[in-house]
């Protein structure tokens, strides 16, 4: 006897809001901090710190970041990608990072004395350098989940600095947003 059998298919999408960027997006524009860049509609930016005598700084994060949480068991920040505008010129916040040249190269360092590669970029009217760091991630409510990379950015121009953090979940967007960001002096 031949039984016919339901066919299963299996949609693999990516995670909210992280998807194709040919979706529509804003550009984010922040005058006293010296800073613009664009991003999907389906992401938010929360400003944190606005003092621009001092340090700004902004998070993006996905519009749905609660419940990307609980899909990602609660582990923190995960979808979320941090700015921090700095007020002091790139040469002067390069040595204090987690970046490092290193035999003709640059890497960034993170947990445990761990490294990985890392590059030189550039953009509008900045320069920097971009790589993933070995960090360890933690569930919001305590409890160490394991180890991940998260990618991050050092830019800067004359007289500011950004440093752009993302989580283990943001990689397309951290690209989008490190290709589209200007540093107005």
């Amino acid at each position: 006897m031949n039984k016919s059998r339901p066919l299963l298919v299996l949609l693999l999408l990516p995670p909210i809001g992280v998807g194709s960027l040919q979706q529509a997006e804003r550009e984010f524009v922040n005058a006293p901090c010296h800073v613009a860049f664009r991003y999907p509609v389906s992401w938010t930016v929360q400003p944190e710190t606005t003092q621009p005598d001092r340090v700004c700084l902004f998070r993006l994060r996905a519009a749905a970041w609660d419940s990307l949480l609980i899909e990602a068991d609660s582990i923190q920040d995960v979808h979320t990608i941090r700015l921090e505008v700095l007020k002091h010129p790139f040469e002067e916040v390069l040595p204090t990072s987690a970046f490092e040249r290193r035999d003709g190269g640059w890497v960034v360092g993170g947990r445990a004395g761990l490294e990985s590669p890392a590059t030189r970029i550039e953009g509008r009217g900045w320069r920097g350098v971009q790589g993933d760091a070995p960090v360890g991630c933690y569930r919001l409510a305590g409890g160490y989940v394991g180890a991940c990379d998260i990618p991050m950015a050092l830019v800067g121009a004359d007289r500011y600095t950004i440093v752009v953090e993302g989580g283990p979940g943001t990689r397309e967007v951290f690209d989008h947003v490190l290709a589209t960001l200007e540093v107005r002096q």
